[in-house]
C-alpha cells in the first residue's frame, strides 16, 4: 500500500503546492512501486473487493500505470523547476511505462488522456520531442 500512498500524497501535495514534498513522494512511490508490491496490492485488493469488481480495476492499477503516473509526475514538476534534463529523462520513462502491453485495451485511451494531463498541468514539456511523437502515435492509430 506504500506504493500507492506515496503517489498520491504526492498529488496531495502538488495540489497544495508543497514542492520539495511533492518531488520526495514521487521519488519514493518509484522506488517502492515494484512488481512484487504490486503483485501483493493486488492479492489484497482481490479478496478484499472480489474477483469481478477486481477484474475491472486490475487493467488500469498495476505496475506500468502507477509507474507511468510517477514518473509523468516527477517531469512535470522537474519541469516546472527549469529542470528539463531531468525532466525529459522522467518523460521517457513514463511514455516506457505508457507503451507496456500489460495495459492492454485501455493504451489507447490512456494515451490520449496523458498527453491532455500533461498540456494541462505541464505546459512546459507540451512541445517536446517525447509529446509530440506520442501525438502522431495518437493519430495515426485513427
Amino acid at each position: 500500500m506504500s506504493c500507492v500512498l506515496q503517489s498520491e500524497i504526492g498529488v496531495a501535495h502538488a495540489m497544495a503546492e508543497s514542492g520539495s514534498k511533492v518531488i520526495a513522494c514521487f521519488e519514493r512511490a518509484v522506488t517502492l512501486t515494484t512488481p512484487d508490491a504490486l503483485k501483493a496490492l493486488k492479492g489484497l485488493s482481490e479478496r478484499l473487493m472480489g474477483e469481478t469488481y477486481w477484474a475491472f480495476w486490475s487493467t488500469v492499477d498495476n505496475l506500468p500505470p502507477r509507474q507511468c503516473q510517477n514518473h509523468a509526475c516527477l517531469a512535470g514538476l522537474r519541469a516546472v523547476r527549469g529542470e528539463m534534463a531531468t525532466a525529459r529523462d522522467h518523460l521517457r520513462e513514463s511514455l516506457t511505462f505508457l507503451r507496456s502491453e500489460e495495459i492492454g485495451p485501455a493504451a489507447k485511451m490512456l494515451k490520449r488522456e496523458f498527453v491532455g494531463q500533461m498540456e494541462r498541468m505541464f505546459p512546459q514539456l507540451a512541445n517536446e520531442p517525447e509529446l509530440e511523437a506520442l501525438r502522431r502515435e495518437i493519430a495515426a492509430t485513427h
